[in-house]
């Protein structure tokens, strides 16, 4: 494998037979997936809570809490 070559994308999710939009990124809180494609570097794992406010994490744990009550 030729360390130098480029990392290859993001995948994107299937377009929707339903939308003529284009599909998105896939993106990712805890993984670079532009310079980590396999997932081997965990951004959460002993991230301080400035990164995880960075990440969104605490805005993200509160929608989740909110859905677990409805």
């Amino acid at each position: 494998m030729d360390s130098s070559a480029e990392p290859s994308p993001p995948p994107r999710y299937p377009a929707s037979p339903r939308s003529p939009e284009p599909a998105p990124l896939l993106t990712s809180r805890e993984y670079d997936l532009a310079n980590d494609p396999h997932q081997l570097t965990d951004k959460l794992y002993r991230a301080t809570p400035a990164q995880e406010q960075a990440l969104g994490i605490p805005a993200l744990a509160a929608r989740l809490a909110a859905d677990r009550v409805s």
